[in-house]
């Protein structure tokens, strides 16, 4: 995962794939819920629309 992308998923230009979360969850000693504790809502949303 290049530098870029995960500012810009810092920055919020860009919502991580399942993946990705994934991989910075188990990299930083944590779970995905901790990490994007909106993540539930955002897949809501993207089901939704």
């Amino acid at each position: 995962m290049t530098n870029s992308a995960v500012s810009d998923f810092e920055l919020n230009k860009r919502w991580p794939w399942p993946k990705a979360r994934r991989a910075l969850a188990l990299a930083l000693g944590c779970t995905e819920v901790e990490l994007f504790p909106d993540s539930q809502e955002k897949e809501g949303e993207r089901h939704e629309s």
